[in-house]
């Protein structure tokens, strides 16, 4: 009975538990044969792709691991650069291949005091909590307004074009 799938040897097991002649026990001794080995077979195949997975998660995790070193190392080399650019009063610097600028960031909020914020800059969450609409106090201190409890933060960052 070799050579049968483990799903047809599963229907001949069936076929042979329905048949009631002589040679049932033979049968069903070639057949309990063929499936330990195509059981065994399959289960190999399992710990194979088992540890295969295995050893693909921990290469994944490992590129994933230089990926970050290597952001990390180009941030830190972004940030020497706009402090040096920054600390000779450059703005701009045109190489053959890149120019690199300084350039303002975006307004971003810095909380001083949370509950000096006045009501209309606070968006509610659900209960208990809040938080401050960053928003509407950057836009209230471009119009000139003062917000109690926060201040405008405009920093630098470095563009590579």
């Amino acid at each position: 009975m070799t050579g049968l799938s483990l799903y047809m040897l599963a229907e001949a097991y069936q076929r042979i538990q329905d048949a009631d002649d002589d040679g049932f026990e033979a049968a069903l001794a070639d057949l309990e044969d063929a499936i330990d080995a195509k059981a065994d077979g399959v289960a190999r195949v399992i710990r194979s792709l088992d540890a295969e997975a295995e050893v693909l998660m921990a290469e994944a995790k490992r590129l994933t691991d230089k990926a970050k070193a290597r952001a990390n190392r180009a941030d830190g080399l972004k940030a020497y650069l706009l402090s040096n650019l920054v600390a000779v009063g450059l703005k701009q610097v045109k190489g053959p291949l890149f120019t690199v600028a300084v350039q303002d960031s975006p307004p971003s909020l810095n909380v001083l005091d949370r509950e000096a914020i006045p009501d209309a800059y606070r968006v509610l969450p659900p209960p208990p909590t809040w938080r401050p609409d960053a928003k509407a106090i950057i836009d209230a201190v471009k119009r000139g307004e003062t917000v109690p409890g926060a201040e405008i933060v405009i920093g630098k960052h470095l563009r590579i074009r």
